[in-house]
């Protein structure tokens, strides 16, 4: 978004604000994507920068200029189809869809109070990485949780049936029937405290950079550093290359996307400033 300064008489300057992709947001939609569960950017942004960011993260719908209110609605209509929803959001607009949601979802290091205290989930850093974390945990306890119940009726009630027919003697309806199964259902539920984290932590060094603009001295021409896939590209050697070809991770998708530093009009080559 450009915002242009300037007097009565002439423009004194420009300031260019845009957005920045978080690196953990195209690994979470596509973890989101791979589990079968379908993605939907709801915002109050301008409909541009929404589709820009929706094209970015390949989310299956996108929609903006939402009011908190239009927001609420299509929640309820999803529900009312029979879907589950999940809602992540920080800012204080997004509390009345988090309360109305299946299940909400705050980033805390950024979310307001009323969010925080509207969410029945809060992801205390930025990583959105953790959100796949949490519900692959969720899916593993609920698994666990599934196997107890069925495992001890079924033992209990094959337990019965043999007691009806005077095949069970008191020591193993006590041994087995009772202390054994739940001692196996104790060991089953322990289980879950092997799980290990599978998204690793992404270190942000490689991509980050001071670089605004890129600078032609030869014809003083200034342009905008280029975005891709929402964030800045990063100069090496003599061109610029989307950042994800830079992070090393087998849950983000490499980009081979690149720019020569060579100025448009003079065919010179140009600096990063």
């Amino acid at each position: 978004m450009p915002v242009f300064l300037g007097s009565n008489e002439k423009i004194l300057g420009m300031i260019t604000i845009r957005d920045v992709l978080r690196i953990s947001a195209p690994i979470l939609i596509n973890g989101l994507k791979k589990s079968g569960k379908e993605t939907i950017l709801i915002s109050g942004d301008h409909q541009i920068v929404c589709n820009t960011i929706g094209a970015c993260l390949d989310m299956d719908k996108v929609q903006g200029e939402l009011l908190p209110q239009q927001k609420l609605e299509i929640i309820r209509s999803n529900k009312e189809k029979g879907k589950k929803v999940a809602m992540v959001g920080d800012g204080i607009n997004d509390a009345p869809a988090l309360a109305l949601s299946d299940l909400g979802i705050a980033i805390g290091a950024t979310a307001t109070d009323l969010t925080l205290e509207t969410a029945d989930v809060v992801i205390m850093s930025n990583d959105l990485k953790k959100i796949l974390t949490f519900f692959e945990i969720a899916e593993k306890t609920n698994r666990i949780i599934k196997q107890n119940i069925w495992s001890s009726i079924l033992i209990k009630l094959s337990f019965a049936i043999l007691t009806v027919f005077g095949l069970m003697t008191l020591w193993l309806a006590v041994g087995i029937g009772d202390m054994g199964v739940s001692l196996a259902i104790l060991f089953n539920g322990m289980r879950i405290f092997r799980y290990k984290v599978i998204y690793k932590d992404l270190s942000l060094d490689a991509v980050e950079s001071e670089a605004r603009s890129i600078l032609c001295r030869t014809c003083n021409t200034r342009n905008i550093l280029p975005q891709h896939h929402g964030r800045d590209m990063i100069k090496t050697e003599n061109k610029l290359v989307c950042w994800k070809r830079l992070l090393s991770s087998d849950e983000l998708e490499t980009c081979e996307e690149e720019i020569s530093l060579l100025c448009p009009k003079c065919n010179n080559k140009v600096e990063v400033v």
